[in-house]
C-alpha cells in the first residue's frame, strides 16, 4: 500500500507538471490568436487606405480636367468677344479661334466621373469590410483574453485539488512511517482576508486574482480623457492581454522574469510593450493595489487599468492586496 501511495504522489507531480505546461502552450495559442487578428485587422486597414488613395486621385483627376476645360473655354470665349470687336475674320490677323473640342472634352469628363464612382464604390465597400472585421476581431480578442482567464483559474483549481491529494497521500505516509513522494511543485497558496479573490499559485506573496464586479469605482477615470501619464488605453489594453497570456502562464509554468526577457528579445518587444515591462508593472512596485473595505475592495492604485479591464471584458484582474497606496498607472 505504501508503494502505491508513493506511486501516486509521483503521478500527482507529473499531473501538476503536464497542467502547467498545457496553461504555457494556452497562452502561446492565445498569443498567436491574436497576432492572426492583428495581422487580419491590418490587411484589411491597408486595403482600405489603398482605396482611398485611388479615389482621391481619381477625384484629383477630375478636378484637375474640369479645371483645363473651363480654362480653355474662358480662353475661346476671350478671343470670341476680341473678333467680334475687331468686326474681321481672324485669319485677317493671321491668327484663329482656338477648335471647339466640347463634345471630345465632355467624354473625357465622362470618363473621369466613371472612374471616380468605381474608386467610390471599392472604398465603400471595403470600409463595410473593415468594419466588420474590426467588429469581429473585438469580439473574438474579448473571448481569447475570457478563455485565457477560465484556462488559468480551472489550472490553478485544479493544482489546488492536486496540492489537497497530495498533502492526504502525505499524511498517510508519515502515519506509515513510509517515506513521501516529492511534490514541492504543487502547493496551496495563503488565503487573502477580505472580499472575495482567487489565491494564484504563480503569483506572488500578497497577490489574489480579484474579481473586477467587487471593486469599487472610484470614479477617478471618465474615459480616454483621463489618460496623460505615457499610458493610453491601447498601451493597457495589450498590457492585460500580455499578462494573461504571456506573463501568467509563464509562472504557472515555473518560469520567471528572466524567461519574460529572453521572450522579449526574441521577439523585439522593449518598454511598454514587452513581457518584462507588463511583469513589473502588475506585480511589481507600481501594481495594482486594493484595501478591503466591507464586503468590497477599493482601488489604492491601478484605476487606470481597472477601467481598461472593465471596457475588455474582463473578469479578473491582479492585485495587491495591503494598505493604502496613493498614486496611479
Amino acid at each position: 500500500m505504501v508503494g502505491g501511495a508513493e506511486v501516486t504522489t509521483e503521478a500527482v507531480a507529473d499531473l501538476a507538471r503536464d497542467l502547467r505546461a498545457y496553461a504555457s502552450n494556452s497562452g502561446r495559442a492565445h498569443v498567436s490568436a491574436r497576432r492572426g487578428l492583428d495581422s487580419a485587422v491590418s490587411f484589411v486597414e491597408e486595403v482600405v487606405a489603398t482605396r482611398r488613395r485611388a479615389a482621391q486621385s481619381a477625384r484629383s483627376e477630375l478636378d484637375a480636367e474640369t479645371a483645363r476645360q473651363e480654362r480653355a473655354r474662358r480662353e475661346r470665349e476671350r478671343l470670341a468677344a476680341l473678333e467680334r470687336e475687331r468686326g474681321q475674320e481672324s485669319s485677317a490677323y493671321g491668327w484663329s479661334l482656338p477648335q471647339d473640342t466640347s463634345w471630345q472634352d465632355e467624354a473625357a469628363l465622362a470618363e473621369l466621373r466613371r472612374r471616380l464612382r468605381e474608386c467610390e464604390i471599392a472604398l465603400e465597400r471595403a470600409q463595410r469590410i473593415s468594419g466588420a472585421v474590426s467588429t469581429r476581431a473585438a469580439e473574438v480578442r474579448r473571448l481569447v483574453a475570457s478563455h485565457a482567464n477560465a484556462t488559468g483559474q480551472i489550472v490553478d483549481k485544479t493544482i489546488d485539488l492536486l496540492g489537497l491529494e497530495h498533502a492526504q497521500l502525505e499524511t498517510y505516509l508519515s502515519q506509515t512511517s513510509a517515506p513521501g513522494g516529492a511534490f514541492s511543485a504543487v502547493s496551496t497558496p495563503a488565503a487573502i482576508e477580505g472580499p472575495a479573490s482567487v489565491a494564484d499559485a504563480a503569483l506572488p506573496e500578497g497577490f489574489a486574482m480579484v474579481s473586477l464586479a467587487d471593486i469599487d469605482d472610484n470614479g477617478r477615470v471618465t474615459g480616454p480623457e483621463s489618460f496623460g501619464k505615457g499610458y493610453s488605453p491601447r498601451d493597457l489594453e495589450w498590457a492585460h492581454e500580455a499578462f494573461l497570456e504571456v506573463v501568467l502562464p509563464t509562472l504557472r509554468a515555473g518560469g520567471g522574469i528572466d524567461d519574460l526577457r529572453l521572450r522579449d528579445a526574441n521577439e523585439g518587444k522593449v518598454g511598454t510593450r514587452s513581457f518584462s515591462d507588463t511583469f513589473g508593472g502588475f506585480l511589481g512596485d507600481s501594481a495594482i493595489r486594493l484595501t478591503p473595505i466591507g464586503d468590497r475592495w477599493e482601488i489604492t492604485n491601478g484605476a487606470h487599468r481597472i477601467w481598461v479591464a472593465r471596457h475588455m471584458g474582463l473578469e479578473s484582474i491582479p492585485a495587491r492586496i495591503g494598505a493604502a497606496h496613493r498614486g496611479e498607472h
